[in-house]
């Protein structure tokens, strides 16, 4: 990879990175530890469970569509990677990235299931890599709300 590629994704790849390493981390310790329920901090609680869609269950069963919808929306955040300005938007990127990748690589080990494990409330459950995405989709998004430029 040429030097100047390297130098402007290396904190980006990083993060991603990072969030790989921490979500299937999580979930294999609670795969291994956790048998059951326990109240975290009260309306959040670690529940052990899995399920074959996008957040909140979105198409839950149709696991090839949800993979290709999961492939083009990590190539299309890579495309927007290379086009970003901003250092906020760069960061929300790279860890969408992270949690994409890592939720791919979960179905590929759990016969497209993705595992989930953080209940907030009755709401819903979820996993460190929905975090992430969510928690980088408002990070691209404050860029834009402020009135920075952000793509050249």
């Amino acid at each position: 990879m040429p030097r100047f590629l390297l130098s402007r994704y290396r904190i980006p790849i990083t993060l991603a990175i990072l969030v790989v390493a921490i979500d299937l981390g999580s979930k294999q310790f609670v795969h291994q530890h956790l048998h059951g329920t326990l109240n975290a901090a009260g309306f959040i609680s670690l529940v052990p469970t899995s399920n074959s869609g996008f957040s909140f269950s979105a198409l839950s069963g149709h696991t090839a569509v949800t993979v290709v919808l999961a492939i083009t929306g990590l190539l299309f955040c890579v495309r927007l990677l290379a086009r970003v300005e901003s250092k906020v938007a760069t960061v929300g990127l790279a860890i969408i990235i992270g949690g994409g990748v890592s939720n791919l690589v979960d179905r590929a080990l759990h016969t497209g299931q993705v595992s989930d494990f953080i209940a907030v409330s009755t709401w819903f459950v979820c996993n460190g890599a929905d975090i992430a995405i969510s928690l980088g989709v408002v990070l691209v998004l404050v860029p834009f709300c402020t009135g920075r430029k952000v793509l050249h």
